[in-house]
Protein backbone atom coordinates (compact mmCIF):
# COMPACT_ATOMS: atom_id res chain seq x y z
CA UNK A 1 0.00 0.00 0.00
CA UNK A 2 2.99 2.34 0.94
CA UNK A 3 4.73 1.80 -2.22
CA UNK A 4 1.59 2.23 -4.24
CA UNK A 5 1.01 5.56 -3.21
CA UNK A 6 4.83 6.53 -3.10
CA UNK A 7 3.60 5.82 -7.00
CA UNK A 8 0.46 7.19 -7.57
CA UNK A 9 0.00 9.65 -5.04
CA UNK A 10 0.85 12.89 -7.20
CA UNK A 11 -1.61 11.49 -9.45
CA UNK A 12 -4.13 11.03 -6.70
CA UNK A 13 -3.86 14.87 -5.92
CA UNK A 14 -4.18 15.70 -9.14
CA UNK A 15 -7.29 13.89 -9.61
CA UNK A 16 -8.67 15.12 -6.38
CA UNK A 17 -7.79 19.17 -7.24
CA UNK A 18 -9.50 18.59 -10.40
CA UNK A 19 -13.00 16.80 -9.54
CA UNK A 20 -13.03 19.84 -6.68
CA UNK A 21 -12.60 22.40 -9.16
CA UNK A 22 -14.86 21.02 -11.79
CA UNK A 23 -17.38 20.08 -9.35
CA UNK A 24 -17.22 23.91 -8.08
CA UNK A 25 -17.77 25.08 -11.62
CA UNK A 26 -20.51 22.55 -12.48
CA UNK A 27 -22.43 23.41 -9.22
CA UNK A 28 -22.03 27.52 -9.98
CA UNK A 29 -23.31 27.60 -14.11
CA UNK A 30 -26.60 26.79 -13.22
CA UNK A 31 -26.97 28.90 -9.76
CA UNK A 32 -25.69 31.93 -11.69
CA UNK A 33 -27.59 31.09 -15.02
CA UNK A 34 -30.64 31.02 -12.76
CA UNK A 35 -30.09 34.38 -10.58
CA UNK A 36 -30.04 36.08 -13.87
CA UNK A 37 -33.44 35.18 -15.19
CA UNK A 38 -32.40 32.17 -17.62
CA UNK A 39 -35.43 29.75 -17.85
CA UNK A 40 -34.93 26.40 -17.30
CA UNK A 41 -34.41 25.03 -21.04
CA UNK A 42 -31.39 27.56 -21.53
CA UNK A 43 -29.93 26.10 -18.56
CA UNK A 44 -30.42 22.37 -18.99
CA UNK A 45 -29.11 23.29 -22.94
CA UNK A 46 -26.26 24.76 -22.16
CA UNK A 47 -25.40 22.24 -18.96
CA UNK A 48 -25.75 19.22 -21.31
CA UNK A 49 -23.13 20.81 -24.17
CA UNK A 50 -20.11 19.52 -21.50
CA UNK A 51 -21.16 16.23 -22.70
CA UNK A 52 -20.75 17.14 -26.44
CA UNK A 53 -17.20 18.10 -25.68
CA UNK A 54 -16.67 14.53 -23.68
CA UNK A 55 -17.76 12.67 -26.80
CA UNK A 56 -14.88 14.37 -28.48
CA UNK A 57 -12.18 14.70 -25.96
CA UNK A 58 -13.12 10.62 -25.73
CA UNK A 59 -12.72 10.49 -29.68
CA UNK A 60 -9.62 12.66 -29.94
CA UNK A 61 -8.21 13.15 -26.74
CA UNK A 62 -5.82 9.73 -27.42
CA UNK A 63 -4.27 11.32 -30.62
CA UNK A 64 -3.46 14.24 -28.51
CA UNK A 65 -1.52 12.25 -26.22
CA UNK A 66 0.14 10.46 -28.84
CA UNK A 67 1.47 13.70 -30.38
CA UNK A 68 2.64 15.30 -27.87
CA UNK A 69 2.94 13.10 -24.83
CA UNK A 70 0.93 12.20 -21.31
CA UNK A 71 2.18 15.20 -18.98
CA UNK A 72 2.31 17.96 -21.52
CA UNK A 73 -1.14 16.72 -22.95
CA UNK A 74 -2.33 17.32 -19.31
CA UNK A 75 -0.70 20.13 -18.33
CA UNK A 76 -1.76 22.26 -21.55
CA UNK A 77 -5.54 20.79 -20.73
CA UNK A 78 -5.53 22.08 -17.22
CA UNK A 79 -3.84 25.69 -18.89
CA UNK A 80 -6.80 25.80 -21.25
CA UNK A 81 -9.74 24.46 -18.93
CA UNK A 82 -8.49 27.35 -16.37
CA UNK A 83 -8.73 29.93 -18.63
CA UNK A 84 -12.41 28.56 -19.99
CA UNK A 85 -13.60 28.82 -16.25
CA UNK A 86 -12.18 32.17 -15.81
CA UNK A 87 -13.52 33.01 -19.25
CA UNK A 88 -17.43 32.70 -17.46
CA UNK A 89 -17.37 36.03 -15.70
CA UNK A 90 -16.46 38.04 -18.90
CA UNK A 91 -19.96 37.62 -20.91
CA UNK A 92 -23.73 36.23 -19.41
CA UNK A 93 -24.32 35.03 -22.85
CA UNK A 94 -25.82 31.30 -23.23
CA UNK A 95 -24.35 30.77 -26.21
CA UNK A 96 -20.71 31.80 -25.29
CA UNK A 97 -21.74 29.57 -22.20
CA UNK A 98 -22.24 26.88 -24.54
CA UNK A 99 -19.02 27.29 -26.46
CA UNK A 100 -17.23 27.35 -22.82
CA UNK A 101 -18.88 23.94 -21.96
CA UNK A 102 -18.16 21.88 -25.18
CA UNK A 103 -14.40 23.35 -24.60
CA UNK A 104 -14.05 22.51 -20.98
CA UNK A 105 -15.71 18.98 -21.50
CA UNK A 106 -13.34 18.30 -24.30
CA UNK A 107 -10.27 19.21 -22.18
CA UNK A 108 -11.78 17.80 -19.05
CA UNK A 109 -12.57 14.01 -20.77
CA UNK A 110 -8.79 14.41 -22.08
CA UNK A 111 -7.06 15.39 -18.76
CA UNK A 112 -9.12 12.40 -17.14
CA UNK A 113 -7.76 10.31 -20.00
CA UNK A 114 -4.62 11.27 -19.12
CA UNK A 115 -4.62 10.15 -15.10
CA UNK A 116 -7.05 7.28 -15.45
CA UNK A 117 -4.30 5.97 -18.52
CA UNK A 118 -1.74 6.57 -15.50
CA UNK A 119 -3.40 4.97 -12.89
CA UNK A 120 -4.04 2.01 -15.36
CA UNK A 121 -0.84 1.46 -16.13
CA UNK A 122 0.51 1.27 -12.54
CA UNK A 123 -1.59 -1.13 -11.51
CA UNK A 124 -1.79 -5.03 -12.02
CA UNK A 125 -4.55 -7.37 -11.60
CA UNK A 126 -3.34 -8.22 -7.86
CA UNK A 127 -3.86 -4.97 -6.58
CA UNK A 128 -5.93 -3.24 -8.88
CA UNK A 129 -9.11 -3.51 -6.79
CA UNK A 130 -7.13 -0.93 -4.41
CA UNK A 131 -6.17 1.23 -7.05
CA UNK A 132 -9.66 1.91 -8.19
CA UNK A 133 -11.05 2.27 -5.03
CA UNK A 134 -8.53 4.66 -4.08
CA UNK A 135 -9.33 6.68 -7.07
CA UNK A 136 -13.14 5.94 -6.49
CA UNK A 137 -13.16 7.34 -2.48
CA UNK A 138 -10.79 10.48 -3.89
CA UNK A 139 -12.81 11.06 -7.10
CA UNK A 140 -15.88 11.40 -4.82
CA UNK A 141 -14.58 13.10 -2.14
CA UNK A 142 -13.41 15.54 -4.32
CA UNK A 143 -16.67 16.00 -5.85
CA UNK A 144 -18.55 16.30 -3.31
CA UNK A 145 -15.80 19.37 -1.85
CA UNK A 146 -15.99 21.04 -4.81
CA UNK A 147 -20.07 21.29 -4.53
CA UNK A 148 -19.87 22.34 -0.65
CA UNK A 149 -17.45 25.58 -1.53
CA UNK A 150 -20.12 27.21 -3.43
CA UNK A 151 -20.56 29.04 -0.26
CA UNK A 152 -17.62 30.61 -0.73
CA UNK A 153 -19.01 32.55 -3.36
CA UNK A 154 -18.98 36.54 -2.36
CA UNK A 155 -20.24 39.57 -3.81
CA UNK A 156 -17.47 40.13 -6.80
CA UNK A 157 -19.47 38.06 -9.29
CA UNK A 158 -16.25 36.73 -10.57
CA UNK A 159 -14.58 35.30 -6.92
CA UNK A 160 -16.16 31.68 -7.43
CA UNK A 161 -14.85 31.04 -10.78
CA UNK A 162 -11.20 32.21 -9.41
CA UNK A 163 -11.22 29.66 -6.81
CA UNK A 164 -12.37 27.00 -9.47
CA UNK A 165 -9.57 28.20 -12.11
CA UNK A 166 -7.36 27.97 -9.20
CA UNK A 167 -8.06 24.32 -8.20
CA UNK A 168 -7.61 23.09 -11.78
CA UNK A 169 -4.79 24.87 -12.19
CA UNK A 170 -2.97 23.37 -9.30
CA UNK A 171 -3.74 20.11 -10.85
CA UNK A 172 -1.44 20.43 -12.81
CA UNK A 173 1.72 20.82 -10.29
CA UNK A 174 1.40 17.46 -9.30
CA UNK A 175 1.11 15.18 -12.20
CA UNK A 176 4.59 17.44 -13.58
CA UNK A 177 6.48 15.36 -10.35
CA UNK A 178 4.70 12.17 -10.20
CA UNK A 179 7.21 9.50 -10.24
CA UNK A 180 4.96 6.92 -11.89
CA UNK A 181 5.94 5.78 -15.25
CA UNK A 182 3.94 6.78 -18.07
CA UNK A 183 1.95 4.58 -20.20
CA UNK A 184 2.14 2.57 -23.20
CA UNK A 185 0.20 3.31 -26.64
CA UNK A 186 -3.02 0.58 -26.86
CA UNK A 187 -5.00 -0.71 -29.61
CA UNK A 188 -8.55 -1.55 -29.28
CA UNK A 189 -10.97 -2.84 -31.29
CA UNK A 190 -14.87 -1.87 -31.90
CA UNK A 191 -18.24 -3.19 -31.63
CA UNK A 192 -21.25 -1.36 -32.98
CA UNK A 193 -23.90 -0.07 -30.74
CA UNK A 194 -26.57 -2.09 -32.39
CA UNK A 195 -24.58 -5.31 -32.46
CA UNK A 196 -24.21 -3.81 -28.37
CA UNK A 197 -27.81 -3.42 -28.20
CA UNK A 198 -28.92 -6.59 -29.89
CA UNK A 199 -25.78 -8.10 -27.21
CA UNK A 200 -27.50 -6.46 -24.12
CA UNK A 201 -31.17 -4.35 -24.33
CA UNK A 202 -31.43 -4.03 -20.75
CA UNK A 203 -27.89 -3.22 -20.29
CA UNK A 204 -27.46 -0.65 -22.97
CA UNK A 205 -30.80 0.99 -22.01
CA UNK A 206 -29.75 1.26 -18.52
CA UNK A 207 -26.68 2.89 -19.96
CA UNK A 208 -28.51 5.57 -21.89
CA UNK A 209 -30.96 6.24 -18.80
CA UNK A 210 -28.00 6.45 -16.87
CA UNK A 211 -26.95 9.47 -18.49
CA UNK A 212 -30.00 10.91 -19.14
CA UNK A 213 -30.70 10.23 -15.06
CA UNK A 214 -27.21 11.17 -13.87
CA UNK A 215 -26.54 13.83 -16.12
CA UNK A 216 -29.71 15.51 -15.77
CA UNK A 217 -29.57 15.23 -11.81
CA UNK A 218 -26.53 16.63 -11.38
CA UNK A 219 -26.71 19.72 -14.13
CA UNK A 220 -30.57 20.69 -12.56
CA UNK A 221 -30.63 19.87 -9.13
CA UNK A 222 -29.14 22.88 -7.96
CA UNK A 223 -32.22 24.55 -9.74
CA UNK A 224 -34.78 22.21 -8.41
CA UNK A 225 -33.77 23.48 -4.89
CA UNK A 226 -33.46 27.11 -6.45
CA UNK A 227 -36.86 26.53 -7.45
CA UNK A 228 -37.96 25.40 -4.40
CA UNK A 229 -36.21 28.68 -2.54
CA UNK A 230 -33.38 27.23 -1.04
CA UNK A 231 -30.50 28.85 0.15
CA UNK A 232 -27.26 28.07 -1.72
CA UNK A 233 -25.66 26.39 1.58
CA UNK A 234 -28.93 24.04 1.41
CA UNK A 235 -28.64 23.68 -2.09
CA UNK A 236 -24.58 22.73 -1.74
CA UNK A 237 -25.54 19.82 0.56
CA UNK A 238 -27.93 18.33 -1.09
CA UNK A 239 -25.57 18.07 -4.40
CA UNK A 240 -23.06 16.81 -2.10
CA UNK A 241 -24.95 14.00 -0.70
CA UNK A 242 -26.19 12.74 -3.55
CA UNK A 243 -22.83 12.87 -4.81
CA UNK A 244 -21.77 10.55 -1.73
CA UNK A 245 -24.69 8.29 -1.92
CA UNK A 246 -23.54 7.36 -5.68
CA UNK A 247 -19.94 6.57 -3.83
CA UNK A 248 -21.83 4.55 -0.68
CA UNK A 249 -24.62 2.52 -2.78
CA UNK A 250 -22.80 0.87 -5.71
CA UNK A 251 -21.01 -1.34 -3.70
CA UNK A 252 -23.64 -3.40 -1.88
CA UNK A 253 -26.36 -2.92 -5.03
CA UNK A 254 -24.09 -4.21 -7.19
CA UNK A 255 -22.66 -7.45 -5.02
CA UNK A 256 -26.24 -8.27 -4.19
CA UNK A 257 -26.86 -8.34 -8.77
CA UNK A 258 -24.42 -11.21 -8.19
CA UNK A 259 -26.36 -13.35 -6.50
CA UNK A 260 -29.80 -13.06 -8.39
CA UNK A 261 -30.73 -12.08 -12.32
CA UNK A 262 -28.88 -9.50 -12.50
CA UNK A 263 -31.60 -7.40 -14.71
CA UNK A 264 -34.26 -8.07 -11.87
CA UNK A 265 -31.87 -6.16 -9.29
CA UNK A 266 -31.59 -3.39 -12.07
CA UNK A 267 -35.20 -3.42 -12.48
CA UNK A 268 -35.88 -3.57 -8.01
CA UNK A 269 -33.46 -0.33 -8.20
CA UNK A 270 -35.63 1.32 -10.05
CA UNK A 271 -38.33 0.63 -8.04
CA UNK A 272 -36.44 2.10 -5.34
CA UNK A 273 -35.56 5.32 -7.42
CA UNK A 274 -39.29 5.82 -7.45
CA UNK A 275 -40.23 5.15 -4.15
CA UNK A 276 -36.76 7.92 -3.23
CA UNK A 277 -38.93 10.13 -5.77
CA UNK A 278 -41.88 9.93 -3.50
CA UNK A 279 -40.16 10.34 -0.37
CA UNK A 280 -38.34 13.62 -1.76
CA UNK A 281 -41.98 15.03 -2.77
CA UNK A 282 -43.57 14.31 0.64
CA UNK A 283 -40.09 15.65 2.55
CA UNK A 284 -40.38 18.79 0.20
CA UNK A 285 -44.31 19.28 0.71
CA UNK A 286 -43.32 19.17 4.59
CA UNK A 287 -40.88 21.93 5.12
CA UNK A 288 -41.59 22.35 8.47
CA UNK A 289 -39.57 19.09 9.14
CA UNK A 290 -36.86 21.35 7.75
CA UNK A 291 -33.79 19.93 5.50
CA UNK A 292 -32.84 16.73 7.36
CA UNK A 293 -35.40 14.39 5.56
CA UNK A 294 -34.50 15.69 1.99
CA UNK A 295 -30.76 15.63 3.04
CA UNK A 296 -31.35 12.09 4.05
CA UNK A 297 -33.98 11.19 0.94
CA UNK A 298 -31.19 12.56 -1.21
CA UNK A 299 -28.36 10.26 -0.16
CA UNK A 300 -30.59 7.65 -1.16
CA UNK A 301 -31.56 9.08 -4.53
CA UNK A 302 -27.87 9.61 -5.43
CA UNK A 303 -27.15 6.13 -4.52
CA UNK A 304 -29.91 4.62 -6.83
CA UNK A 305 -29.40 6.91 -9.60
CA UNK A 306 -25.75 6.81 -9.29
CA UNK A 307 -25.80 2.86 -9.26
CA UNK A 308 -27.63 2.70 -12.92
CA UNK A 309 -24.47 2.82 -15.12
CA UNK A 310 -22.34 0.34 -13.30
CA UNK A 311 -25.27 -1.97 -12.85
CA UNK A 312 -26.07 -1.65 -16.70
CA UNK A 313 -22.30 -2.26 -18.00
CA UNK A 314 -22.14 -5.48 -15.38
CA UNK A 315 -25.28 -6.65 -17.28
CA UNK A 316 -23.14 -5.72 -20.74
CA UNK A 317 -19.91 -7.75 -19.86
CA UNK A 318 -21.98 -10.80 -18.41
CA UNK A 319 -22.87 -11.51 -21.92
CA UNK A 320 -19.77 -10.47 -23.77
CA UNK A 321 -16.83 -12.60 -24.32
CA UNK A 322 -13.63 -11.93 -22.94
CA UNK A 323 -12.10 -10.60 -26.37
CA UNK A 324 -15.16 -8.20 -27.11
CA UNK A 325 -15.50 -6.34 -23.31
CA UNK A 326 -12.55 -3.92 -24.43
CA UNK A 327 -14.33 -3.64 -27.47
CA UNK A 328 -17.54 -2.78 -25.62
CA UNK A 329 -16.29 -0.39 -23.52
CA UNK A 330 -15.90 2.61 -25.69
CA UNK A 331 -19.64 2.60 -26.60
CA UNK A 332 -20.64 2.45 -23.34
CA UNK A 333 -19.37 5.83 -22.33
CA UNK A 334 -20.16 7.23 -25.79
CA UNK A 335 -24.11 6.23 -25.00
CA UNK A 336 -23.87 7.37 -21.37
CA UNK A 337 -22.63 10.60 -22.60
CA UNK A 338 -25.26 10.79 -24.84
CA UNK A 339 -27.81 10.36 -22.63
CA UNK A 340 -26.07 13.15 -20.94
CA UNK A 341 -26.64 15.07 -23.74
CA UNK A 342 -30.53 14.43 -23.83
CA UNK A 343 -30.95 14.70 -20.36
CA UNK A 344 -30.29 18.17 -19.05
CA UNK A 345 -31.77 19.66 -21.96
CA UNK A 346 -34.97 17.54 -21.33
CA UNK A 347 -35.05 18.39 -17.73
CA UNK A 348 -34.85 21.46 -18.32
CA UNK A 349 -38.15 21.19 -20.54
CA UNK A 350 -39.50 19.87 -17.89
CA UNK A 351 -39.05 22.20 -15.00
CA UNK A 352 -39.65 25.26 -17.42
CA UNK A 353 -43.52 23.97 -17.92
CA UNK A 354 -43.99 22.10 -14.69
CA UNK A 355 -41.67 23.78 -12.69
CA UNK A 356 -39.80 22.01 -9.59
CA UNK A 357 -42.32 18.57 -9.63
CA UNK A 358 -41.24 18.49 -13.19
CA UNK A 359 -37.75 17.70 -11.58
CA UNK A 360 -39.48 14.51 -10.08
CA UNK A 361 -41.84 13.68 -13.33
CA UNK A 362 -39.06 13.96 -15.72
CA UNK A 363 -36.73 10.81 -13.33
CA UNK A 364 -39.67 9.28 -12.28
CA UNK A 365 -40.30 8.84 -16.04
CA UNK A 366 -36.81 7.97 -17.00
CA UNK A 367 -36.42 5.23 -14.04
CA UNK A 368 -40.35 4.03 -14.37
CA UNK A 369 -39.40 3.50 -18.86
CA UNK A 370 -36.40 1.60 -17.95
CA UNK A 371 -38.13 -0.53 -15.36
CA UNK A 372 -40.95 -1.52 -17.52
CA UNK A 373 -38.34 -1.95 -20.38
CA UNK A 374 -36.52 -4.71 -17.84
CA UNK A 375 -39.72 -6.34 -17.17
CA UNK A 376 -40.68 -6.88 -21.20
CA UNK A 377 -37.14 -8.10 -21.65
CA UNK A 378 -37.45 -10.71 -18.63
CA UNK A 379 -40.08 -11.83 -20.24
CA UNK A 380 -38.91 -12.64 -23.91
CA UNK A 381 -35.05 -13.72 -23.12
CA UNK A 382 -33.84 -16.30 -20.33
CA UNK A 383 -32.05 -15.18 -17.09
CA UNK A 384 -28.15 -15.96 -17.82
CA UNK A 385 -27.36 -18.69 -14.59
CA UNK A 386 -25.97 -16.80 -12.07
CA UNK A 387 -22.61 -18.63 -12.25
CA UNK A 388 -21.96 -17.22 -15.98
CA UNK A 389 -22.26 -13.71 -14.42
CA UNK A 390 -18.78 -11.66 -14.00
CA UNK A 391 -18.64 -10.29 -10.71
CA UNK A 392 -19.56 -6.30 -10.34
CA UNK A 393 -17.02 -3.84 -10.24
CA UNK A 394 -17.20 -0.13 -9.03
CA UNK A 395 -17.04 2.05 -11.47
CA UNK A 396 -14.49 5.05 -9.97
CA UNK A 397 -16.08 7.99 -11.83
CA UNK A 398 -19.22 8.42 -14.42
CA UNK A 399 -18.10 7.81 -16.73
CA UNK A 400 -14.79 6.90 -17.23
CA UNK A 401 -13.45 7.94 -20.22
CA UNK A 402 -10.55 5.56 -20.00
CA UNK A 403 -12.23 2.26 -20.89
CA UNK A 404 -9.20 -0.06 -19.70
CA UNK A 405 -9.86 1.51 -16.12
CA UNK A 406 -12.11 -1.25 -16.06
CA UNK A 407 -10.68 -4.42 -14.38
CA UNK A 408 -12.70 -6.69 -16.33
CA UNK A 409 -11.55 -5.64 -19.55
CA UNK A 410 -7.41 -6.42 -18.36
CA UNK A 411 -5.87 -9.08 -20.76
CA UNK A 412 -5.38 -11.21 -17.32
CA UNK A 413 -9.21 -11.21 -15.66
CA UNK A 414 -9.91 -14.44 -15.30
CA UNK A 415 -13.79 -13.54 -17.42
CA UNK A 416 -16.52 -15.72 -17.62
CA UNK A 417 -16.97 -16.81 -21.64
CA UNK A 418 -20.70 -17.22 -21.98
CA UNK A 419 -20.45 -19.33 -25.25
CA UNK A 420 -23.29 -21.61 -24.98
CA UNK A 421 -25.71 -18.71 -23.86
CA UNK A 422 -24.39 -16.61 -26.46
CA UNK A 423 -25.00 -19.07 -29.19
CA UNK A 424 -29.02 -20.20 -28.04
CA UNK A 425 -29.32 -15.91 -28.12
CA UNK A 426 -27.80 -16.12 -32.62
CA UNK A 427 -25.65 -13.28 -30.72
CA UNK A 428 -22.82 -11.98 -32.90
CA UNK A 429 -19.14 -12.24 -32.11
CA UNK A 430 -17.22 -10.35 -34.24
CA UNK A 431 -15.44 -7.44 -33.23
CA UNK A 432 -13.70 -4.91 -35.73
CA UNK A 433 -10.30 -2.74 -35.07
CA UNK A 434 -10.47 0.69 -34.85
CA UNK A 435 -8.98 3.64 -34.10
CA UNK A 436 -11.82 5.71 -32.42
CA UNK A 437 -10.94 4.46 -28.44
Amino acid sequence: MKQMINILGMLYFSCLLLAIGNNLNNITLPLRMNQFGFDESWIGITMSANAVGLILGCLIGRKLVERIGYVRTFVMSCAIFTGVVLSYSLWMNAFFWMGLRIIGGFFTATAYLVVESWINENSSTSNRGRVLGTYLVIHYSGSAIGLLMVNLDGPDPSQIFIISAIAIALSAAPVSFSIAPTPESYELESISIPELFRISPVGLAGVFAAGMGFGGLISMGPIFGSNLGWDVENISFFMAVMVIGSLLFQYPLGKASDAWDRRKILGLVQVMGLISLLGLQWAVSNAQLGMTPIWIIGLFLGGVVGSIYPMSTAVIFDWLRPKQMIAASGNMILTFALGSIAGPFLLGLSMQHLGAEGFLIYLGTVMGTLMLFILYRIQVRQALPVEAQENFVVIPRMPPVHPQLDPRIDPDYDATDPGSFRESENIPIQVKPTDNY
